[in-house]
């Protein structure tokens, strides 16, 4: 028996395991907790997109200050 390697195959292949987890997750009700963590990712999605654009701007400023020497 062989693994197809193609996209089909591994989401065919991949299905039971998802379904496990999937069943598992709503035995443990781990449904409100996800829920919960999505909410606030969401309520916290503009702090992170500011906080990238500043690291993002400090990893530049320290490239820009090593290449000036």
């Amino acid at each position: 028996m062989t693994i197809s390697m193609q996209p089909g195959g591994i989401v065919i292949g991949a299905l039971p395991l998802i379904l496990g987890l999937f069943i598992l997750s709503k035995g443990l009700g781990l449904e409100t907790t996800v829920g919960r963590v999505v909410q606030e990712m969401r309520e916290n999605a503009d702090a992170a997109m500011f906080s990238s654009l500043l690291w993002a701007s400090t990893v530049f400023s320290a490239i820009f200050a090593v290449a000036e020497g």
